[in-house]
């Protein structure tokens, strides 16, 4: 995902990129909100093999984790919860990048698997 210059507005520009072929499958431009989020995991989705589960690598979004676990996940029950919890599939290889920042200065970085 990447911000597009000259834009009136902030845009970004989300992909999806096979890791071998280098082929995008998915591509979108829109806003850092839950629907944003929700369409390119949905149309990533429609494009798999019903058993294929991708290599997920992002930045620190929170809205990444309802848009995997609604395409790539269950909502159950579990012992220690009243209400029904969302987990996301355990064959999902996820990764994120945190990228620390003081205004445009990059302090360092985390990465988190």
């Amino acid at each position: 995902m990447g911000l597009v210059k000259g834009a009136t507005h902030r845009h970004f520009i989300w992909t999806a990129m096979d890791a071998t072929t280098k082929i995008f499958p998915v591509w979108h431009i829109g806003s850092r909100k839950l629907q944003d989020a929700q369409l390119v995991i949905y149309q990533l989705k429609s494009r798999l093999k019903n058993d294929h589960i991708p290599i997920f690598t992002s930045d620190h979004l929170r809205h990444y984790f309802s848009a995997l676990c609604s395409h790539f996940g269950v909502y159950r029950r579990e012992l220690g919860h009243r209400d029904l919890v969302w987990r996301v599939s355990s064959k999902l290889l996820y990764a994120m990048l945190i990228k620390v920042r003081s205004g445009k200065r990059l302090h360092y970085t985390i990465t988190l698997p």
